[in-house]
């Protein structure tokens, strides 16, 4: 499948490339490869190209397909799969051509319901070595099968209603809100959320159907071999889809942090420095790309690690992070192997890192400062009060509320929620309830001994908070 140059052409008669789904082999033969015009299907296990279903099988020299020339090894006879295994070895059933060999089996323990995939896989690239790797996915396919699998169900089902229930308020705000609602990012993440909550779903929903299937398939013969590895792979998906799931759910959770002015000096620190942060990422790329070049050309023949620009990079990291082995760099390169890297450990290590250090430094000492001189627009416990109608009773002020409003300078008009001023016409509201229950439960004096001065001041006290909200309103 490769061409062979023109010095070595009367040399080499054979070429194999890299493998290719393209140029792959789909032709029938006989035992030691041998072509023949009528195949005869005596004995020819292991020489007939069958095509297969199966989803791709992820290599470290390259992606391969299902089919190929397949082999069902006996079970139940271990001196007839040896037998086997000597035929075709033999026979040359590996030889030039030969990519890639896979073997492939499944193992059941009914003590704990866990099923184990294993994917023995063994490469040959076109350079001539073997690249081999091992790939054992243990998971419980069959999941409700104990009274605690069946609350783990309730549980799912759970989700899937406030998945549900999430989804139609998200909507409903989208319709609300319309393009002001893209403006403010944690609508982003809960969008996020609830695309990937039904992304997960349906993944378990299709690998709980391959796994019915696969058992209908045992069931009817149990001798033929079942095919796991999409299952494995869709079972890849929906752990990754939950792991990602939880961290964002939990990451949601810092948005209570913004009741705390001291909790909001991160995310203002980010904020303030974001564009520096940008433009020093801009440098510190092209920085590590600049030296992941330099080391994939000048290390990369001898050295794994600069075999590529992913990999280069992948070791620049780590060598930022204080992980430096350089004794196989120093043997082939004397000279410019550890002047190199002392350039490199000057310039990432040393200077990016502390320019990096620097600049958050900076930021963080402007934010808070400015944050020192904020107050608190309520604390959580006081929040949640408020939202609930429990307050303290009649005399309870207050004062954090109107603080922040008074305080426009600091604040501004536009830095209060519509939350907040729901809150405080909620608070102002109890105010006149009280004063009106102050009011009529006066007792009835004669005329020249009634005290107004409580009147007075509960009047004094409502014209004043409604001074307050006016000016807030204007």
């Amino acid at each position: 499948s490769c061409k062979v140059t023109s010095p070595f052409r009367d040399q080499i008669s054979r070429c194999y490339d890299f493998y290719s789904q393209d140029d792959a082999d789909h032709g029938d033969y006989l035992p030691g490869w041998q072509t023949s015009s009528q195949a005869n299907t005596t004995d020819q296990s292991g020489w007939l190209y069958s095509s297969s279903s199966s989803w791709r099988i992820w290599g470290q020299a390259g992606t391969y397909v299902g089919g190929g020339y397949i082999i069902d090894m006996d079970r139940d006879n271990k001196s007839n799969a040896i037998a086997t295994l000597l035929r075709l070895k033999e026979s040359g059933w590996i030889e030039h051509g030969t990519r890639a060999i896979t073997v492939q089996f499944t193992v059941y323990n009914a003590n704990s319901n866990l099923f184990s995939i294993v994917l023995l896989l063994v490469e040959f690239p076109a350079t001539g070595n073997a690249l081999p790797s091992i790939n054992i996915h243990t998971s419980r396919l069959f999941r409700y099968v104990t009274a605690f699998q069946f609350f783990i169900a309730a549980c799912e089902l759970t989700f899937v209603m406030f998945l549900l229930y999430y989804t139609v308020r998200e909507i409903r705000n989208i319709r609300k809100e319309k393009w002001s609602y893209v403006k403010e990012p944690w609508n982003w993440l809960e969008l996020f959320v609830i695309v990937l909550g039904w992304t997960t779903t349906g993944v378990y929903l299709a690998r709980f159907v391959y796994v019915l299937k696969a058992s209908e398939t045992f069931q009817s013969n149990p001798n033929q071999y079942i095919e796991f590895h999409h299952i494995v792979v869709l079972d890849l998906f929906y752990l990754s889809g939950w792991a990602v799931l939880v961290f964002l759910s939990f990451l949601k959770l810092l948005r209570l942090l913004q009741f705390n002015r001291r909790m909001l000096l991160l995310a203002s620190t980010l904020r303030t420095a974001g564009k520096q942060l940008i433009a020093f990422g801009a440098v510190f790329s092209i920085v590590m790309i600049a030296f992941a070049s330099l080391f994939m050309l000048m290390f990369g023949n001898n050295d794994v690690r600069f075999s590529s620009i992913s990999s280069s990079l992948q070791y620049q990291t780590e060598m930022i992070l204080g992980k430096l082995n350089a004794k196989k760099i120093r043997d082939d390169h004397p000279l410019l192997g550890p002047l190199t890297l002392s350039v490199y450990v000057i310039t990432g290590l040393v200077l990016l890192s502390n320019l990096f250090v620097a600049l958050i430094n900076e930021t963080f000492a402007d934010v808070k400062a400015n944050n020192d001189k904020l107050k608190n627009v309520y604390e959580v416990v006081e929040y949640l009060k408020e939202l609930v109608g429990l307050g303290d009773g009649c005399d309870e002020e207050k004062e954090p509320l109107m603080a922040s409003v008074d305080n426009e300078d600091t604040w501004g008009i536009d830095a209060l929620s519509a939350k907040h001023m729901e809150v405080m016409y909620c608070a102002l509201e109890r105010k006149l309830d009280c004063m009106v229950e102050q009011i009529t439960g006066l007792e009835v004096m004669p005329a020249h001994d009634v005290e107004v001065m409580p009147v007075l001041e509960a009047t004094d006290l409502v014209v004043e908070d409604l001074e307050d909200v006016s000016d807030y309103s204007m």
